[in-house]
């Protein structure tokens, strides 16, 4: 499988709720101690936590890894979120 296959294909690890491992990155929206908003090829995921750092990131194989303390994860499909205006708006 090529870089640029394996970037088509999400996947979200958790181990122990101290360390995450995500793969489909299409981009990091935000990044802070508090949390994460990152796109991928399935969706916007909010993620939330305490002592949050990005310990290796590569938008070329579309892959972060994080540690931390995490306490949620949230997905939205940023084409639905847009809501009426946003499709008007475009």
């Amino acid at each position: 499988m090529t870089s640029m296959e394996a970037s088509k294909t999400h996947t979200l690890h958790l181990d122990g709720r101290e360390k995450l491992a995500v793969t489909g990155l299409e981009e990091v929206v935000s990044s802070n101690a508090s949390g994460l908003v990152l796109k991928t090829c399935a969706g916007t995921i909010t993620v939330t936590g305490a002592g949050i750092n990005i310990t290796r990131l590569s938008l070329d194989e579309g892959v972060a890894v994080a540690e931390g303390s995490f306490d949620s994860f949230k997905y939205s499909d940023s084409s639905k979120a847009r809501g009426l205006a946003g499709k008007l708006f475009k």
